[in-house]
């Protein structure tokens, strides 16, 4: 095992710390199914991507804004599917509180929902869609 020092560590939450795939794709199949879309081309295209940038890919036809908040709730209904990555409890123990943070593309209320529900600590420093803006070009 290599070792390194550093006064910090910046996370990604989900394929780092947890693993939603399975609910991501399981919120996407309830949508595109709600909506009579193709559940496969819906799903091509939701992995690391919020539904705000989503539904206009998949379903132009939609309520963008209406339509990524019904995704997202059905996300955030479903944290029993959601677990923790191997070895991530023992990581997050092992690190003093203040020396770790997460930055997600998901919203708050989900990496908090779902930090939760696979038992991992909320850190002090949390960084969500909401804190973060597009780069316009």
């Amino acid at each position: 095992m290599s070792r390194f020092d550093c006064e910090a560590i910046l996370f990604d939450l989900d394929g780092a710390l947890v693993d939603s795939a399975y609910a991501v794709e399981q919120a996407a199949r309830i949508w595109a199914v709600r909506h009579r879309l193709d559940a496969d081309q819906v799903l091509k295209g939701v992995h690391g991507r919020r539904a705000e940038e989503v539904v206009p890919d998949v379903a132009p036809h939609l309520d963008p804004d209406a339509e990524a908040r019904e995704l997202d709730r059905i996300e955030l209904e479903d944290v029993a599917n959601v677990c923790k990555v191997e070895g991530a409890s023992d990581l997050l123990a092992a690190l003093p509180t203040d020396s770790w943070a997460i930055a997600t593309s998901g919203s708050r209320a989900l990496a908090t929902a779902r930090l939760r529900g696979t038992g991992l600590p909320v850190p002090k420093i949390l960084v969500s869609a909401e804190e973060c803006r597009e780069r316009q070009a």
